[in-house]
């Protein structure tokens, strides 16, 4: 795997899958901190149609968020550089155009399928 492919599955297994695995526990009362137990009380009087759009809702700001993420890397002088001294933003083609596809981070890397 390459490093551009590596860096992808980490973000999407370890940042975006864990955010919209606990969105699900949550919603399913799997979470017991003080903090989830209330959203979770607060979510359980939604309709199955609620439920569902906060989902899709929650799945597009986490890609949102990740594509920002993203944005900054490729465009300001604070650039990432991986552990192999490569500049991901000069190895990618686009590395918000990374996430989406088929064949992108999160069609290849995740549990969840992509919002936008």
């Amino acid at each position: 795997m390459n490093t551009l492919s590596e860096f992808g599955k980490n973000l999407i297994c370890n940042v975006r899958d864990p955010v919209l695995s606990d969105l699900e526990k949550l919603i399913d009362g799997q979470i017991k901190s003080e903090q989830d137990t209330l959203f979770h009380q607060r979510i359980s009087q939604l309709s199955p149609d609620e439920i569902l759009l906060l989902k899709e809702l929650s799945t597009y700001l986490v890609d949102k968020t990740l594509h920002n993420l993203l944005f900054i890397f490729e465009n300001s002088d604070n650039c990432l550089i991986l552990s192999d001294d490569k500049n991901l933003a000069e190895i990618s083609d686009g590395l918000c155009g990374e996430l989406y596809t088929d064949d992108g981070w999160i069609g290849k890397f995740s549990q969840y399928k992509a919002s936008i």
